[in-house]
């Protein structure tokens, strides 16, 4: 696997630094925004747009994004093997 970027590695220490925070994709605005304790958070688009191109982020279809070690379908995943 390729090293992340800064901007990469800056997304990735949100989830870890703001438990409960979202990353989430805005349809009204095309654009995706954190969302943590009711404050809403813009984020540079270009790094989480590589980062699910890549797989490191992984993304719903209700929009909402996940580091792909975090996503709710690979922890059912691996609990069940």
């Amino acid at each position: 696997m390729a090293r992340i970027s800064i901007g990469q590695q800056k997304i990735l220490d949100r989830f870890e630094r703001m438990p409960g925070s979202k990353l989430t994709f805005d349809q009204h605005i095309g654009r995706y925004r954190f969302y943590h304790e009711g404050k809403v958070i813009d984020v540079d688009q270009r790094p989480i747009e590589v980062m699910l191109r890549t797989g490191i982020l992984e993304k719903s279809h209700q929009g909402q994004c996940y580091p792909a070690s975090e996503a709710p379908w690979n922890k059912a995943a691996q609990a069940g093997n």
